[in-house]
């Protein structure tokens, strides 16, 4: 029998559609530990599997429409790298704030980093919203924090969307790898990753989408935008497309850059000083997230953690 841990808060049946095969009442949404859940799984996929330290199984036509909070389960069990498997037709919503994660449990005299890895298998028809939000603690000067994201489009037609924030105080370096591997025909993927830098921070990002050869009719996009606050700060943005066939629709781009220094002129000459103007111009930024398809709590936790955290480093 697989050994298996329930996950806090519990989904109630009544969030769930579709027929799994499984008892809702007790199945809800499981944490299987490795050791005992690969026997589901071919050989090469149990070599993929015993590199993760836990397995997160959304079942065969279940749609959770509740979001997972995906920190909640990272803290509670001490979770380093991350596998989630979303089987045919499964549906699930995520949401992970990485600076309620690591930086939460760490000493801010200390100068540390901590690793993370968040990896999805999504199968046939499955589909995926992912949000991100990756951050330090206002008082806590990292050495370097790394973290890392896979998509893998295992089967056809299926749909990821994943949506990340980062903010770098000063002092701080962020080590980010993303990747879009697409290995089915017909699959989506839709990354988008936004980032600002205060005075004196790092931040390196690779982002990569990759279309097999035999996986035509793909639709990938990739985009990496970036704030520059203040001087001394280093950005080394690398986004990569490899293509192994020529029957997709794929693009990706990175832009950098500071505040136009008439912008901030205006905002000041109508009374706000340059803290509160730049503060304005960075909300304008991340603006756009109001006008996506998120549930308002995500919209509203975004934009809060986003503007707490500016402030603090401005």
């Amino acid at each position: 029998m697989s050994k298996k841990v329930s996950i806090t808060p519990p989904v109630h049946p009544e969030l769930i559609e579709g027929s799994s095969g499984l008892d809702k009442k007790t199945s809800n949404y499981l944490l299987y530990e490795t050791g005992n859940f690969i026997e589901k799984y071919p050989e090469c996929e149990k070599e993929l599997i015993q590199d993760f330290s836990h397995v997160l199984f959304i079942p065969e036509n279940l749609v959770i429409k509740e979001i997972i909070f995906l920190q909640d389960i990272l803290r509670e069990y001490n979770v380093k790298n991350l596998l989630i498997i979303l089987e045919r037709s499964a549906s699930v919503k995520i949401y992970n704030n990485t600076l309620q994660n690591f930086a939460k449990s760490l000493d801010p005299s200390i100068n540390s980093g901590r690793t993370e890895g968040i990896n999805f298998n999504l199968q046939e028809n499955s589909k995926l919203d992912c949000y991100l939000f990756l951050a330090g603690e206002q008082e806590a000067s990292f050495v370097e924090t790394e973290f890392n994201l896979s998509v893998n489009l295992l089967g056809e037609h299926a749909h990821a969307n994943v949506t990340g924030f980062y903010l770098a105080g000063k002092n701080q370096k962020i080590n980010m790898q993303t990747s879009q591997k697409h290995l089915s025909q017909n699959s989506f993927s839709n990354l988008i990753i936004n980032g600002v830098l205060a005075q004196e921070s790092q931040v390196k990002y690779c982002g990569k989408i990759f279309v097999a050869k035999d996986a035509i009719g793909v639709k990938a996009s990739q985009e990496n935008k970036n704030i520059l606050l203040g001087e001394n700060i280093i950005l080394d943005a690398a986004p990569e497309l490899e293509v192994l066939n020529n029957e997709v629709e794929c693009e990706h781009g990175c832009a950098a850059g500071q505040f136009d220094d008439k912008q901030l002129f205006y905002l000041q000459s109508r009374g706000f000083d340059k803290n509160q103007a730049t503060l304005l111009l960075i909300e304008g930024f991340f603006g756009f997230i109001n006008n996506l398809d998120y549930d308002i709590r995500i919209r509203e936790s975004l934009l809060e953690k986003i503007k707490l955290k500016i402030r603090g480093i401005l």
